[in-house]
């Protein structure tokens, strides 16, 4: 509900400046949670990150009483029961399909039975809030261009945010042996930068072309994603914090903007019904499928480049003798001996060269939303041009 209360109450030439202002709020959850949880699983555990929403969500909640007027619709509508039912196990399957498939197999009898209910449920979602008067989603909505192109753009921009995010995190603290306090360190100036930048790009949405700004918002996204590909286990955490803050600066470019243009297609009856859909897509489908897709992405291309890498050494002209004698040499200093000093040596070449291999996954996966970037660029060009702003 929250662009639809700002869309109410701010006129058009402010929308963007309003939503820029949602937008730096809302930044500042992600700049301070990571460091404030990371310290709590350190030090207490991981239970107390969700005990802490419980003072935030009442505060809210209370607030919510007492700041938002109490509105209603002068006319009211019918409950579309048939289609909240089918569209809530649509919905349901489908996410738990997408957030589990990596886990259980996408070929495991569970989640393909998921998948076959959620596309029965989905066309009877369609037949349904095509026949009735008034549907609980007005899917008509689509037949706007602009609207749909930015249904289009948005969930991708979603697949990208949230599947990076997830994999910078299992890459500092899985791969580079970071804490979760260090990876939330890592996260906060970017975050920062997020917070503001949104601001100005809100403020800016309101005088520039709104494509502008989200083709660059997109070009600054794939070249941070692209930067990223480079990284190794040997990279620094300064430059792991800059790559971070590259990404989380041009995300402020595409997010509000985008938002902004799809909504002002809409009349003002359907800017409700399209904030409601915009939010499934880029919060709910675009989030989940985008870890759900990377992940399986990421497993399966560690899998190839581990395979790659025995290859390598099987060929490899040196005997396993001279290659493995460095570290063979390097625990007998420790004071192993006998057979565990082989077994060790071996389980340690084995270690690095997972590691090697997970890395080399993860700068494929980043290669992977570089190439996505790219591919939703010129759908931007199909955006309406809102009048009285320069081109």
């Amino acid at each position: 509900m929250a662009m639809v209360l700002l869309n109410e109450a701010f006129p058009p030439r402010e929308r963007g400046l309003a939503m820029g202002l949602f937008g730096l709020a809302a930044a500042f959850g992600p700049a301070v949670g990571p460091v404030l949880c990371g310290y709590l699983t350190d030090y207490l555990s991981w239970r107390a990150v969700f005990y802490l929403n419980l003072a935030p969500g009442i505060l809210c909640m209370g607030l919510v009483f007492l700041v938002l007027p109490n509105t209603r619709e002068a006319q009211r509508r019918s409950l579309d029961l048939p289609g909240l039912i089918s569209l809530a196990v649509f919905l349901v399957c489908v996410l738990i399909a997408l957030s589990q498939g990596h886990r259980h197999g996408w070929d495991s009898p569970s989640v393909q039975r998921l998948f076959v209910v959620a596309g029965v449920t989905f066309v009877l979602f369609v037949v349904i809030e095509l026949w009735r008067h008034e549907p609980l989603v007005e899917l008509r909505l689509y037949t706007n261009v602009g609207f749909a192109i930015g249904s289009v753009v948005i969930p991708i921009n979603a697949v990208n945010f949230w599947a990076s995010n997830f994999m910078q995190t299992i890459l500092m603290q899985r791969t580079l042996d970071y804490t979760p306090a260090q990876a939330g360190f890592a996260t906060l100036p970017g975050a920062f930068i997020m917070a503001f930048t949104t601001l100005g790009a809100g403020r800016l949405a309101d005088i520039v072309d709104r494509r502008l700004i989200v083709l660059f918002g997109l070009g600054l996204f794939s070249l941070s994603c692209y930067w990223f590909s480079y990284v190794t286990l040997d990279t620094p955490m300064r430059v792991i914090i800059w790559m971070i803050a590259g990404r989380y600066f041009s995300i402020a470019f595409v997010f509000t903007p985008m938002n902004a243009a799809s909504l002002m297609t809409l009349r003002a009856d359907q800017v409700r019904m399209g904030s409601g859909l915009i939010n499934i897509m880029q919060q709910g489908l675009g989030g989940t499928a985008g870890i759900a897709v990377m992940a399986t992405f990421l497993e399966q291309r560690a899998l190839y480049h581990a395979h790659m890498l025995d290859q390598q050494q099987a060929l490899s002209s040196l005997p396993w003798t001279h290659m493995s004698a460095p570290i063979r040499e390097f625990l007998a200093q420790a004071g192993e001996v006998g057979t565990m000093l082989g077994l060790k040596s071996l389980a340690l070449v084995q270690r690095q060269l997972i590691l090697e291999s997970t890395v080399t996954a993860y700068q494929d996966c980043f290669l992977l939303m570089t190439a996505l970037c790219i591919v939703v660029m010129p759908l931007v060009f199909f955006l309406r041009r809102v009048p009285g702003r320069v081109l």
